[in-house]
């Protein structure tokens, strides 16, 4: 049964539950309309992580029975990951002080890309563009990677902040309109990593409700081990992921090795979903739902 959103994303059974819920929604909407003979189920990055957690969910609510499950690229333990991504700012020439200034040149190249582009889509190949001629740096790519990132979890964190009226970001109960400047909401958000948002508003809600949680255990909830029998015994559901992903942490590729066993794809190379458009993984992909 689904209870109404705690509106904090971040808990993959919470989010599982939400995802589950809008799709039995759409679901009941068509289904009148279309003939389905079977339903499969994919996703990748956080997507795959909660496409396991969705899975489980069907084979105790049964909607949906889906054939073939995969999950591209997923993080393992939640926690673990964004950590790596918050850390990627540290790469920011002159530290954290430089943000803005640093942001700012990401925003002005990009600018620039898409003032000369044909296409008016704004996607990764955009930013591809806008860093082909000047490339940056190992150290300057992983600090674009990061603030790109840092964007994501600043739309996120607002989002949740506004909707809980928490008093996070925004000072609870000052109501925003559209003629509301958002400039210093960004500026302080900007600031916030995906850590801050669990250390400092996602874990206390969670722990108000269960007082007993610590920090650590949360971690664990947050995280394919949680269930890990079930994708053991699950033999629908497969992975393909690579071994130099970089939200992964140290060994953590080996779980999906001997938790899936055959069922894993895991390629020597291609980063966080880099070979995702080779021929080879796309091909590899279509035949685990063919056969």
């Amino acid at each position: 049964m689904w209870l109404a959103s705690p509106h904090r994303p971040g808990h993959l059974e919470e989010d599982a539950a939400d995802i589950y819920h809008v799709m039995k929604m759409i679901w009941s909407q068509i289904k009148s309309k279309i003939k389905v003979r079977k339903f499969h189920l994919t996703g990748y990055s956080l997507g795959g992580s909660q496409a396991a957690y969705v899975a489980k969910l069907d084979t105790e609510l049964k909607t949906f029975n889906f054939g073939k499950v995969l999950l591209i690229n997923p993080s393992l333990t939640l926690y673990n990951s964004v950590s790596k991504l918050d850390r990627m700012l540290e790469n920011i020439p002159g530290g954290m002080d430089h943000f803005n200034k640093f942001f700012a040149m990401i925003v002005q190249k990009v600018t620039e890309a898409y003032k000369r582009s044909d296409s008016v889509i704004f996607n990764e190949e955009l930013i591809y563009k806008a860093f082909q001629e000047d490339r940056p740096s190992d150290e300057q790519l992983a600090a674009i990677i990061g603030a790109a990132f840092r964007l994501f979890s600043a739309n996120m964190i607002f989002t949740s902040d506004l909707v809980t009226n928490y008093g996070f970001v925004k000072p609870k109960n000052v109501t925003l309109t559209k003629n509301t400047s958002m400039s210093a909401y960004l500026r302080v958000n900007m600031r916030v990593g995906f850590t801050d948002y669990y250390h400092e508003y996602f874990f206390p809600y969670f722990r108000a409700k269960e007082p007993s949680l610590t920090r650590s255990a949360l971690v664990e909830r947050l995280s394919l081990r949680n269930i890990e029998n079930f994708l053991y015994k699950a033999k629908n559901i497969g992975v393909v992921h690579n071994r130099d992903d970089i939200i992964l942490a140290k060994g953590e590729i080996d779980f999906f090795s001997d938790i899936f066993g055959n069922r894993a794809k895991i390629y020597p190379r291609g980063g966080h979903m880099g070979n995702l458009p080779h021929h080879e993984t796309l091909a590899y992909i279509v035949n685990f739902f063919k056969r």
